[in-house]
């Protein structure tokens, strides 16, 4: 018997080993998960990492995927609710009474004259724009007053 090796053996899965056979098969174990091979149907070593990996971005993509589809849906539905309301706009109608009717403006709220030539009174006005402008120039402009009172409601597409 060599001076590294000990005379005591240990029992695991029922076959005795010494500790020196224990270290050869420890070696052997970590370099079979090393590499890329298929053990009775279940994968191991970097395959399995490979794979999580894909299914990771797989699902981020999925996510990404699902959001930008909602956030689309919910533009247009948006806009459609702009179309419908806009008509019920009328000079003279309040700020708030706007907001409530067309939601907060998409696409531009501030200074008078960003789409089209504003009125000499006009001193804030919303803009409701396509989901897809300026790709697709078609907006809904209202101006207001310095008494937050609309005076003048437009529609603005560009040919």
């Amino acid at each position: 018997m060599r001076s590294d090796e000990c005379s005591c053996s240990f029992l695991e899965n029922g076959v005795s080993e010494t500790s020196t056979e224990l270290a050869a098969n420890a070696t052997f174990r970590a370099e079979h998960l090393n590499s890329l091979s298929y053990d009775g149907g279940i994968l191991i070593g970097r395959l399995t990492l490979r794979m999580r990996k894909r299914t990771i971005f797989a699902l981020v993509c999925v996510v990404f995927l699902l959001g930008f589809t909602l956030k689309v849906r919910l533009s247009f539905a948006r806009w459609a609710k702009v179309q419908r309301e806009f008509e019920s706009v009328q000079v003279g109608q309040s700020r708030l009474t706007i907001v409530g009717k067309l939601g907060k403006p998409n696409y531009y709220s501030g200074r008078c004259g960003v789409i089209a030539n504003p009125l000499p009174t006009c001193t804030l006005e919303y803009v409701y724009g396509h989901p897809f402008s300026p790709l697709n120039p078609d907006y809904y402009v209202v101006s207001f007053s310095s008494d937050e009172r609309v005076i003048q409601a437009d529609r603005w597409s560009s040919p």
